[in-house]
């Protein structure tokens, strides 16, 4: 029986040659995006819809089970679906100030103030009901067709937005920028081909 002992030059990554950094960016890049965590995301979505009246099922937005959120084409695309039934928005959203201190997108705002008129379209829907139960059934359901319409239309702005902040996440977590400042937060040390020592 024999031992041998091999020495190991081991470096930092400012001491890599170029080669070496990009392989030693490139794996870390890999890495970043297999432990990819969108709970941020998950927790900014869940405000928003707050301020949208939407009426969320437990405390966890993730825990809702009408909220679809999947990825298509080997995590290249996020399709979100959110029930598109009016009702789920139990109360009317934030003021319009309010709603841009928290998301300040254009589209998201005119998806807002879809919201704001089905609310108003189902509270007038709702006053041409009378206590002797006689009211105009045509004309409060043209109404209700018209909120549910406009709840329709934001949703569909609502899951369009989400869906592209999903995907420009997930392509910044494993961009060669964020690879690079986690290398160099974490300060890991490397072998003379950029592979992790």
């Amino acid at each position: 029986m024999r031992t041998e002992t091999k020495e190991l030059k081991i470096y930092n990554f400012d001491e890599l040659s170029d080669k070496a950094k990009k392989n030693a960016i490139d794996t870390h890049s890999q890495f970043l995006m297999r432990e990819y965590d969108n709970e941020h995301i998950y927790d900014w979505m869940y405000a928003v819809l707050e301020c949208l009246g939407y009426n969320h099922s437990g405390s966890d937005i993730t825990r809702d089970r009408r909220i679809n959120i999947r990825w298509a084409y080997g995590g290249q695309q996020c399709i979100i679906r959110l029930p598109r039934d009016m009702y789920e928005f139990t109360r009317p959203p934030t003021d319009a100030k309010t709603f841009a201190g928290e998301c300040g997108d254009v589209e998201m705002q005119a998806a807002r103030d879809r919201l704001e008129e089905a609310w108003k379209l189902r509270q007038d829907a709702e006053d041409l009901v009378c206590p002797t139960g006689d009211w105009d059934y045509d004309a409060q359901q043209k109404l209700l067709d018209e909120a549910e319409d406009k709840t329709a239309l934001a949703c569909e702005t609502i899951e369009a937005f989400f869906a592209q902040v999903f995907e420009d996440d997930y392509e910044d977590c494993g961009s060669d920028e964020a690879a690079l400042e986690s290398i160099k937060a974490n300060g890991y040390e490397y072998l003379e081909d950029g592979s992790i020592y």
